[in-house]
């Protein structure tokens, strides 16, 4: 899937199989982050080619099992709803995420036509998640009002 939406050198840690880990250790510039946010906007085409079939990528953004509250897992992917606005009227957001230790981020709002990658180091920290999100509501999210 990469080449042919020209993401550039990557590198993906292996698991004990020897083959790449799918779940974790996938390093990659924040511009190849947001291209592959750019190709699940297009449904799995780039340049008019299908590279992924669309209907499988449908399937992997379905939910299969509540991680908490406010987010749910697919094949590989998060899914949630993030509420941004002021209050009374806020909308909902409906987003597909990748989500990377330290703060890694990338965020699809289909209904939006928006991808946003997003790098951080906050290693070791429980609150990694915090600074992708506070970007995300304050900044993205609060620039579509």
């Amino acid at each position: 899937m990469f080449d042919p939406i020209g993401v550039g050198r990557i590198e993906w840690t292996k698991g004990f199989n020897g083959e790449p880990a799918p779940s974790s250790g996938l390093r990659m510039t924040p511009r190849d982050l947001a291209r592959v946010g750019q190709f699940i906007l297009n449904r799995g085409e780039w340049e008019g080619r299908q590279v992924v079939a669309a209907g499988w990528l449908e399937q992997s953004f379905k939910s299969y099992v509540a991680v908490d509250e406010a987010r749910r897992y697919g094949y590989f992917w998060y899914i949630g709803d993030l509420q941004y606005g002021k209050p009374p009227n806020r909308p909902i957001a409906h987003w597909i995420g990748a989500f990377g230790y330290g703060g890694q981020r990338l965020f699809v709002f289909p209904e939006l036509d928006i991808s946003v990658a997003i790098t951080a180091g906050n290693y070791n920290d429980g609150n990694q998640w915090m600074p992708p999100i506070r970007v995300i509501r304050e900044v993205v999210l609060a620039s579509v009002l």
